[in-house]
């Protein structure tokens, strides 16, 4: 469940 969360502010961070 970490690394999704993660994954999603990662992916929120690379599509800004």
């Amino acid at each position: 469940m970490l690394s999704r969360t993660a994954d999603h502010l990662f992916w929120m961070s690379r599509y800004t």
